[in-house]
């Protein structure tokens, strides 16, 4: 029952009741657990994703769909992560994190962008209910040494929501 899945969205400490992944304090947790066992030259990257841009939940028809399409940007996302070290959150309404610790490509945040994009535009319901060119990301990558990734999701989650204004404004 959605009623029932609304009610219970914040029962785990460390993940998202609604979609299974992690939420931001998860999220948090298993990056600087993960940045701890990184090899020297590791990296990490971050993903941040908002979705459904200029949608509006607010009606009870619209928060239990949005439930569903959270669910589908959550499998996206679970797809999108088959490497060892890749992680997946939903941290906020409509914003959803990639991350990955490892030896990575210079280019990995850009392609998972890319990817997740795609992934999402095309998934049913999303596609039949928000469309194309509503999914706005903003990506970054340290050196695993370096890493703080508290300060890299606040810097990501605002990036996207500058984006999002910024898109808003000329609609």
């Amino acid at each position: 029952d959605i009623t029932t899945l609304l009610e219970c969205s914040s029962l785990s400490e460390f993940h998202d009741t609604a979609t299974g992944l992690y939420n931001r304090q998860g999220i948090v947790n298993e990056l600087k657990n993960a940045l701890k066992n990184a090899a020297p030259g590791d990296s990490l990257a971050v993903v941040a994703l908002r979705a459904g841009l200029l949608s509006d939940d607010s009606n009870i028809d619209g928060k239990g769909l949005a439930v569903r399409i959270d669910s589908e940007i959550a499998d996206c996302l679970k797809r999108s992560a088959v490497r060892s070290g890749c992680f997946c959150a939903r941290i906020g309404d409509r914003l959803f994190l990639f991350a990955a610790v490892g030896s990575l490509p210079p280019n990995y945040p850009d392609a998972v962008s890319d990817r997740l994009d795609t992934l999402i535009s095309h998934s049913p319901l999303y596609s039949q209910h928000r469309g194309f060119g509503t999914v706005v990301t903003s990506s970054d990558t340290a050196t695993a040494a370096d890493a703080d990734p508290e300060l890299i999701i606040s810097r990501l989650c605002a990036d996207v929501e500058k984006k999002v204004c910024a898109l808003s404004d000329t609609s």
